[in-house]
Formats: structure tokens, C-alpha cells, sequence
């Protein structure tokens, strides 16, 4: 994806042009290269129909119906029907941001020769992602094993003029939507209905969503653990590059060096000698789980990044074999599983990150009991540590692997499905709730630092608490906690650059 005016199908997709996708950016179009992908493959196609041999899908019926024959005057009428059929989505409309990355990944995976659609149709779907109409795809129907065929389904039926669309935030008809516009309605070729909905692109755009979102999550619950353990009156120890260097393991390394250059900068973390030597592992064990954590993150996006890049819709044309082949590229399994791992480490992360407050307010290493000046008066920080726990009693839940329960689907012709839709879905509502809980950490390490000199903190922990002077109140007065929280996830909001020095 290059130059002013960005193309696609012009080779593979990087993180930082997904990532460029999911902003408002210029405007996309075909490139020359994927138009002759597109008609090669549509030439192919054309040639293997006039043979007159039944090709699954293309003139054959779906699923179990796969050996019901389809008479060449309705090919048509079988992949419009297919969209309107396989629509049948529910729960929550999916958000706008990733119905149109939707759109751009969808446009990105049919732009080659083995798909067998035509370029009208990838340019419609690039229309679409242009002008911001975007169709309403329903967030729950995606086993993530004949690809994502109920949120696709809704993402295409738009093209043929069918289902609903937001256009500047309505929610109209497609097909009002289209006239207002001046565009017919697309009438589809044999397998493009198939094409655009076999596929994994509604998971992986709820997963490139949720990956930008763990990828600021995670550096930001790491820089907070450097000012908890600041105001712990921490020892450096652990962080030392060249004690972690003993254990092999990159990320755990990585972890290390980041957290020891931070550390560093702490008088307080670095003075010596302290009255004590050792720290609880939720300090101690910083590089070694957040390094696991950091693994988990990387394995994810490589999947992710490489299912993104692939050809996942089916049948595939194969011209350089003069065959049609159908197999199972649209199975999620891989990427469910990664899924799986990821909200692994994410609740690790959070279980983590809750013994470290628990620690800050347990009234140890000179610190008052819940960081209040009058304990017993008020309560201070004793209740915002319950709903600390009652977030990472979700994010628990959240974790369970969702790939392992595979339910039979089409009369058992499909009798393996990956729940990957499910899997990516599930780590948006952990990123949410990891934002409340980041929240709730920040408040806390606050008063903490209060109670410590300033002059022997970290230039990063004076700029937070410079920041956050007005938001947060004094150590020595109780307030509506939940509202301080909600004013801090505000501040955030704004990537302040504290998180970054």
C-alpha cells in the first residue's frame, strides 16, 4: 500500500498500513497490478464453466447441498441468494471502525489471480470503504470456520442492493443509499457471492482492532508498574540486564532493559541500602510474566499479520495448474488459537498489575494503610481496589479458551468449526475493561507517590503528578473515586506523553 494515493493489490499489507487502514485516510484504489490479477482469474473461470464440470459453489449448491447441480441460467440467482441466505447475523451492531477495515481487507483479499472475481466488485467494495458508507454487520454468527459467512454476508449484501448501511451516521437501505448516489446495484458473476463471503476478514479486523489496543495497553501498564514500584520504595535489582540475560528468553530481556532504563532515573529505586531485600513477585517478576505477556502479543500479531496476507476465501483457481481446488483455507483454527493465547496474557497482565496495588495499600514500607492520611475516617483507596478485583474476575472469565468448543454445523458436512469470530471479539471486551483497571492503577500509584519526597522521584513520576494534580484529590480527603477514575481514562484518552518519557 504506497505512494499518495494508497492501492491495494500491490502485495502484502504491513502492520503500519493496517494500522493506517483503520484511520481516515485518503482515499484507496485498484491497482493496475490487481485489476490484471483479477482479470486473469476471471478468465480462468470463464474457461473451466465452459467445460461444463461441477465446481463447488460456482454451479453447485453449499455445504451439504454441495452435490445439488445448479443450471448454468441461475449462477447468478445462486450467489445472490447466497448473501441473502447466510445473513442472518445477531447481537450488537459490529462498530463502524472495523466494518470499514472490513471492507479494505476484503477488497485486499480478492485482489489475485486464485479468487476468480471481477474487479468491479473489489472496486465497489473500495467505494464503500471511501465514502464511508459502511454496511451493518451484527456482531455475533461467525463460527470462523467456512470463514466469517453470516458478518460477510451482511458486509456484501449492500453491493447488490440489498440489507443496510450508516451513511454519516444513519442507518438507511442500501438501496436508497445507492440511487442517492447514482449507482446501480452490482449483479454478480458466478463465485463472487462465495468469494466475498468465505473469508476470514471479520475476524481478522476485530483482531487488528483489538491488537492496536493491546499494543498501547501494554506499554502504559508497564510504565505504571515503574511508578508502583517507585512508590513501593522498590529494588532495582531484578531489572538488571544482565541477570535477565542468564535466562533465555527475548521478550522477558526486553522487558528488563526497558523497565532498568526507567528505574534509573528513580533516586528513590536506586538508593541504597534499603531495609529490605527482597520484593513481592508481583514486582520481582516483572520481566518474567510481562516478558510472557509481551510473547503472547507478538505471536498474535504474526498470525494475525499472515492471515491478513493470505488467500482465505474457497474454492482457490489454481490457472497455473489449469484446476479449481476446494480445501479448507478459510478455517480460523490458527488465528482462534492465537486469539486464545493472547487473552492468556492479557489477563495476566491485569491479575498482575492488582497484587501490586494490593500491595501499595496494605499500609507497608512507610505507605498508610489504603494511601489515606486518616484511615478509619475515610476510606481512601479500599474500595477501588474491590472493583480492581471484580475487573480481573471478567478478565478471568474472558480468558477461557473459546477455540476448544466446536459445535457441528450444515448437517455435519462442517463438523469443525474454530469459534474464531467469538475468540477475537471477546479480546475487545478485554481491552475495555483493561482500560478501567488502568485507570484505577494510575489513581492509586498517585496518592502513593504522594507520600513519598518528590525531590527522590523519577522526573516521569513528577510529570504524573503534576498532570494529575487537579483530577485526582489530596490523600487527605475521600471523593467519588469512580468519577476521578472516569476523569483519568479522559486524560488518557489524549496520550499524554508522560507514558512515554
Amino acid at each position: 500500500m504506497t505512494g499518495k494515493v494508497p492501492t491495494i493489490g500491490r502485495g502484502a499489507l504491513s502492520w503500519d498500513d493496517v494500522r493506517r487502514l483503520m484511520q481516515a485516510g485518503p482515499a484507496l484504489r485498484l491497482s493496475e497490478e490487481g485489476r490484471r490479477a483479477l482479470a486473469a482469474g476471471q478468465r480462468f473461470l470463464q474457461q473451466k464453466l465452459r467445460e461444463g464440470q461441477p465446481i463447488y459453489g460456482i454451479n453447485t449448491g453449499f455445504g451439504k447441498l454441495c452435490n445439488v447441480r445448479v443450471d448454468d441460467e441461475q449462477l447468478t440467482a445462486l450467489q445472490h441468494n447466497l448473501l441473502r441466505s447466510h445473513a442472518v447475523g445477531a447481537g450488537a451492531a459490529t462498530d463502524p471502525g472495523v466494518v470499514r477495515l472490513m471492507l479494505a481487507l476484503k477488497a485486499h483479499g480478492l485482489t489475485h489471480p486464485y479468487s476468480g472475481v471481477r474487479p468491479e466488485v473489489v472496486e465497489r467494495l473500495l467505494w464503500f470503504y471511501n465514502e464511508n458508507i459502511l454496511p451493518m454487520v451484527p456482531e455475533v454468527g461467525s463460527l470462523g470456520a467456512s470463514g466469517d459467512l453470516a458478518p460477510l454476508a451482511h458486509l456484501a449484501l449492500p453491493l447488490i442492493g440489498e440489507g443496510m448501511v450508516l451513511d454519516g451516521g444513519r442507518r438507511e437501505r442500501a438501496a436508497d443509499v445507492l440511487a442517492r448516489r447514482g449507482l446501480e446495484p452490482l449483479t454478480l458473476a458466478p463465485k463472487e457471492g462465495l468469494a466475498l463471503i468465505n473469508g476470514t476478514q471479520f475476524m481478522t479486523a476485530h483482531g487488528a482492532r483489538a491488537l492496536a489496543a493491546v499494543e498501547r495497553l501494554f506499554g502504559r501498564f508497564l510504565r505504571v508498574a515503574a511508578w508502583e514500584l517507585e512508590a513501593y520504595d522498590g529494588l532495582p535489582s531484578p531489572f538488571t540486564p544482565a541477570l535477565n540475560r542468564l535466562r533465555k528468553g527475548a521478550h522477558q530481556q526486553a522487558v528488563a532493559e526497558r523497565f532498568y532504563a526507567w528505574v534509573q532515573q528513580s533516586p528513590l529505586v536506586m538508593s541504597e541500602p534499603k531495609a529490605h531485600v527482597q520484593d513481592p513477585y508481583s514486582f520481582r517478576c516483572i520481566p518474567q510474566v510481562y516478558g510472557a505477556v509481551r510473547e503472547t502479543i507478538a505471536h498474535f500479531k504474526a498470525v494475525l499479520m499472515d492471515e491478513i496476507n493470505s488467500v482465505t476465501d474457497n474454492p482457490h483457481l489454481l490457472p497455473e495448474a489449469g484446476r479449481i481446488l476446494s480445501g479448507g483455507n478459510f478455517h480460523g483454527q490458527r488465528l482462534a488459537m492465537a486469539a486464545d493465547f493472547l487473552a492468556q496474557g492479557l489477563y495476566q497482565l491485569s491479575a498482575m498489575a492488582e497484587r501490586r496495588m494490593y500491595q501499595l495499600i496494605g499500609g507497608e514500607r512507610g505507605l498508610p494503610p489504603f494511601l489515606t492520611e486518616a484511615p478509619g475516617l475515610h476510606s481512601g483507596m479500599m474500595i477501588v481496589q474491590y472493583t480492581t478485583a471484580a475487573l480481573v474476575n471478567r478478565l478471568r472469565q474472558l480468558s477461557f479458551p473459546v477455540s476448544n468448543h466446536s459445535l457441528p454445523t450444515s448437517l455435519g458436512q462442517e463438523d469443525h468449526v474454530s469459534m474464531g469470530g467469538n475468540a477475537v471479539v471477546r479480546l475487545h471486551r478485554m481491552t475495555a475493561h483493561l482500560e478501567e483497571q488502568l485507570a484505577l492503577q494510575v489513581l492509586v500509584v498517585v496518592q502513593a507517590l504522594r507520600f513519598r519526597p518528590v525531590e527522590r522521584l523519577s522526573a516521569a513520576a513528577r510529570r504524573l503528578l503534576t498532570e494529575l494534580a487537579d483530577v485526582v484529590p489530596p490523600p487527605s480527603e475521600d471523593a467519588p473515586f469512580g468519577e476521578v477514575a472516569r476523569r483519568i481514562r479522559s486524560w488518557m484518552a489524549d496520550d499524554p506523553k508522560v507514558f512515554r518519557m
